[in-house]
């Protein structure tokens, strides 16, 4: 398989990685095909049925365009990542849009969910702050055992330990990567 290898090891482009890349874009495309007669450059007059549209509590569309392009840019990063550092970039980036999105979002009237997006917004994000701590402790475990954040390294690091019957204990793996592995793994689920 062919790979090519973006700064400095940082991200990883492979035939799996462009082919999920080209279906996100596709799935984007699709979700922002209805709002292609919307976007439109402001003339500098104020616009009261734009006032209007904001005092009612409306998404205006051009700021959910700009807010899929930066989840789409996480996404793409997330799916790319050769590094754990990367990783925890592209989550971030793509949870934050998705805060943004949450917390503007209004429920139809007749849903009968009386609970402000605001509310939702918040606790997305408070669960979200938890998840990347939980995460950056993670990564920091795993740094301090392996010395890098390059996932190809940890990888070798972790099979090559767990091989090795010279190391006295049966070749097992230390308590810390096995916590540090489990903490990236609670906070991305």
């Amino acid at each position: 398989m062919n790979t090519l290898s973006l700064y400095n090891g940082l991200l990883v482009t492979t035939l799996v990685t462009n082919t999920i890349d080209v279906v996100l874009l596709l799935v984007a495309t699709m979700l922002l095909s209805p709002y292609s007669h919307i976007i439109h450059v402001s003339d500098g007059n104020n616009n009261m049925g734009d006032m209007l549209q904001k005092a009612h509590g409306m998404v205006a569309k051009n700021e959910y365009i700009l807010l899929t392009f930066c989840t789409l840019l996480g996404s793409i990063i997330l799916i790319g990542a050769n590094d754990l550092l990367t990783l925890l970039l592209g989550i971030e980036l793509q949870s934050y849009s998705l805060y943004l999105i949450a917390s503007t979002s209004q429920y139809p009237a007749n849903t009968g969910i009386n609970e402000p997006s605001e509310a939702a917004g918040l606790k997305y994000y408070l669960l979200g702050a938890l998840a990347s701590a939980l995460i950056l402790l993670g990564i920091a475990i795993l740094y301090a055992v392996t010395g890098s954040t390059c996932i190809p390294t940890i990888t070798e690091l972790m099979v090559f330990k767990s091989s090795n019957s010279i190391l006295g204990v049966g070749g097992t793996i230390e308590p810390s990567a096995i916590l540090g592995i489990t903490l990236i793994l609670i906070g991305i689920v």
